[in-house]
């Protein structure tokens, strides 16, 4: 080490902020007090440290210690090109890159992955601090005549060990989840057409990730599974969580290879574990296939989940996994519960992060893949929101009139994944609103439809839900008449028909996509009818008319419950949303008549058809039962019909109304336009 030379060393020491000599670089490493002496301090002339003696310029601690050590250090200081020292910059690195070099310097290189990149502050609005900015940088590009460039330099890509990533909490997560997972030769999936968000891309996903796994990885996932194997996987897999997913690829094989073959990452491992029924099949020991048991299924989702936000900035695909989430949650545990409503708040949380809110259109650009899933993933998770609202009577988290994107183009996956151009042909099909003019029922079709409710019934429940109503009769009506208009403009091959469910050469998920979009125009035809009776607007029959169809609809997947089999784990939510608020309205037509004869509106209701429809009711409420979300409301509900059609049938016997025993019985609709059975609590 070379030693200054005189007027170096003649320059007055430094000062420190608060006006304070500066001591050198030893005396400030041993904290000892220092007499500033020029060229050497006494202390370091007593200890014959001359060439040390030296009076940097103020930085961050951990870098002059690095400094002096590296210097009184001969192994450090012969040593070049080593992860031994920390390597000091002329600009104080940020607190991250300090802690990153003390991880890279605990471990070899070759056993450190790159952290993922910050994801700064996601998307950023009009009202937004960067506004102000990105204007002025847009103008002046102008006076340039050079487009705009943005600079992102706070992304900085960190190293990580292979230590942090993979903590004890993070080991038991991965432990857990591939554990779990079927052996990849004796597991496969079934490449259905459904009416839900879970069909198309997503199970051909699955499968090509199923066959991933067994390529990559098949040594390591076999029946016998060591902690070291698995490691290894989730190593792997942790590595490729870091790298971005695409946001606008437009081919749709080719986004699915970002996360499936050598690019295998935990959105792909979670996506095995998204479904409730008709999922990953696995062989048992008799040759037979049985299903990921649901509480496996539920708790490895969640850790995949986890495990990406670990390692991941956020994508699509993560949020399609939390909306999945959700739909299973509340499957299981009901939509009122928290173990639903937490879920639903992050995937509601991501959905703006990453702006898919205010996704924009470009009508004349071909059809893109990945914008289109961003489309479809706002109509579900819209839909979702409403379904929220009419279970548990909350605030929606999604407020319609800030959600600007356009509604997914009724185009299939199939058509995605058979290439560019049967994609922009089958985009050359569409009519001026987007829908397709083959008659054909997809995924998206069924998407779209309800999120065209779904819209309407967002004003529905802000007008319900306003603490201060000053709502005029006008505007409800208004609302009302849309939403029959927008059922007038949906495609004829999604309009509901009853004959239809006989027809064997139907598709079953072609007449559920139907009765639930059908269901959805009567609950919201239902919910403008309640909110026109609280302005005491004369009903002249419509909210009868309206209820009998809802039940009888409802009733129709308890008739066909064999050929409806999808359907069996929505029966209770069914129940509840459209049979049960229609029943208390005809309840309370049995106790206390409108009409005589045939009905004026509908010449199937009749009182006859009334009881018949009831009685069919409660024997479908009496299929659901513990432990079932809500099945209490339902078996509640049961008992009250019971009790009306009692009284009206044996009314020479029981002549009181109500009977004492009805009030015993708790009816609790969280959300109050449901609640038709306010009667029977008087």
């Amino acid at each position: 080490m070379t030693l200054e030379t005189s007027s170096e060393r003649n320059t007055p020491p430094l000062k420190r902020q608060k006006g304070r000599l500066q001591a050198c670089d030893p005396c400030r490493a041993r904290k000892v007090a220092c007499d500033h002496t020029l060229p050497v301090c006494g202390r370091c002339s007593s200890r014959n440290q001359h060439a040390e003696c030296k009076y940097t310029d103020g930085g961050p601690r951990l870098e002059r210690i690095a400094i002096h050590v590296q210097q009184a250090s001969p192994k450090a200081a012969t040593t070049s090109g080593s992860d031994q020292g920390l390597q000091i910059t002329s600009s104080p690195p940020t607190n991250t890159n300090v802690s990153s070099q003390r991880c890279a310097s605990a471990v070899p290189s070759n056993q450190r992955i790159s952290a993922a990149k910050d994801p700064g502050a996601g998307y950023l609005g009009s009202l937004s601090h960067s506004t102000v900015y990105d204007e002025a940088r847009n103008r002046l590009s102008t006076f340039r005549n050079t487009p705009a460039q943005i600079d992102n330099e706070s992304g900085a890509v960190a190293d990580l060990a292979t230590s942090d990533l993979l903590t004890s909490s993070m080991r038991d997560l991965w432990l857990t989840v591939l554990r779990s997972l079927p052996c990849p030769s004796d597991c496969t999936i079934k490449l259905l057409s459904t009416p839900y968000h879970s069909g198309g891309w997503v199970r051909v996903a699955a499968h090509r990730i199923i066959k991933s796994l067994e390529a990559e990885f098949g040594s390591h996932l076999g029946f016998s599974r060591t902690d070291t194997q698995l490691q290894k996987v989730a190593q792997k897999l942790s590595e490729n969580t870091l790298k971005p997913l695409s946001e606008k690829n437009p081919d749709a094989n080719s986004w699915i290879a970002e996360f499936s073959s050598n690019n295998l990452r935990w959105e792909s491992i979670g996506l095995l574990f998204i479904f409730r029924k008709n999922g990953v099949l696995q062989r048992c020991e008799d040759e037979s296939y049985e299903e990921i048991s649901l509480d496996m299924s539920r708790t490895c989702l969640g850790y995949c989940i986890e495990l990406s936000r670990s390692f991941s900035t956020g994508s699509s695909l993560l949020l399609f996994l939390l909306s999945r989430k959700t739909m299973m949650e509340s499957g299981i545990m009901g939509y009122a519960s928290l173990a639903a409503w937490r879920p639903h708040a992050d995937t509601v949380a991501l959905l703006m992060f990453l702006g898919i809110h205010a996704d924009s259109q470009d009508v004349l650009s071909p059809p893109n893949f990945c914008l289109e899933n961003r489309k479809r993933l706002a109509a579900v998770i819209l839909s979702i929101d409403q379904t929220f609202v009419m279970f548990t009577g909350r605030p929606p988290l999604i407020h319609y009139k800030f959600l600007s994107t356009p509604l997914p183009l009724d185009i299939d996956d199939n058509d995605f994944l058979s290439g560019e151009a049967t994609a922009l042909r089958a985009f050359n099909h569409l009519d001026a609103s987007g829908w397709n003019t083959i008659n054909g029922i997809y995924a998206v079709s069924f998407i779209r439809a309800r999120a065209i409710c779904a819209f309407v019934r967002a004003e529905l429940v802000e007008i319900a839900l306003d603490k201060k109503p000053n709502t005029s009769t006008k505007i409800l009506l208004d609302i009302q008449a849309r939403q029959i208009e927008a059922m007038t403009h949906l495609p004829p091959s999604l309009l509901y028909h009853p004959h239809e469910v006989i027809d064997v050469n139907l598709p079953a998920y072609h007449i559920l996509s139907k009765l639930l979009i059908q269901l959805d125009h009567l609950q919201n035809i239902f919910i403008s009818e309640r909110l026109l009776q609280r302005q005491n607007v004369l009903d002249e029959g419509r909210l009868l008319v309206t209820s009998f169809e809802m039940v009888s609809l409802t009733l129709t997947f308890w008739s066909q419950k064999d050929r409806l089999v999808e359907a069996r784990n929505d029966f209770e939510w069914l129940l509840i949303a459209y049979a049960a608020p229609g029943g208390g309205i005809m309840c309370m037509e049995l106790l206390e008549p409108t009409f005589i004869g045939t009905h004026p509106k509908n010449e199937k209701i009749t009182r006859a058809s009334i009881i018949q429809q009831l009685s069919l009711l409660v024997a479908f409420l009496d299929w659901v039962y513990p432990p079932a979300p809500n099945a209490d409301l339902c078996a509640n509900c049961k008992a009250v019909i019971q009790q009306v059609l009692n009284h009206v049938l044996n009314s020479a016997i029981e002549s009181i109304w109500p009977p004492v025993s009805l009030n015993a019985v708790p009816l609790d609709f969280n959300f109050e336009l449901l609640d038709t059975f306010e009667w029977a609590r008087a």
